[in-house]
């Protein structure tokens, strides 16, 4: 096994050890897409709650952008992580 794949190895025996522990709450909350999704669900929400605010058409236009970064970022770190997965099963 070559150095570069020994501290792989080390490093994904950390991140298991770390999950068989507890949830890793810390992680997610410096997560972008956690925190992208929370600015995106208190934004909605003040702009419903709010007297005069916006109508719901123009707050889901407001967001959709939210949305979309953070399911396309969802999508690229399942196939980081396939291509991960796949480079483990060759050594």
């Amino acid at each position: 096994m070559t150095e570069n794949e020994q501290i792989e190895f080390e490093n994904l025996k950390r991140r298991v050890a770390k999950l068989e522990r507890g949830w890793p709450i810390p992680d997610i909350i410096k997560s972008k897409k956690f925190q992208v999704t929370l600015i995106g669900a208190i934004s909605g929400l003040a702009a419903a709650l709010w007297k005069n605010g916006p109508p719901p058409a123009e707050i889901a236009a407001a967001l959709s952008p939210l949305m979309a970064y953070v399911l396309g970022q969802g999508v690229a770190d399942i196939g980081k992580e396939r291509v991960k997965m796949e480079e483990r099963m060759k050594i």
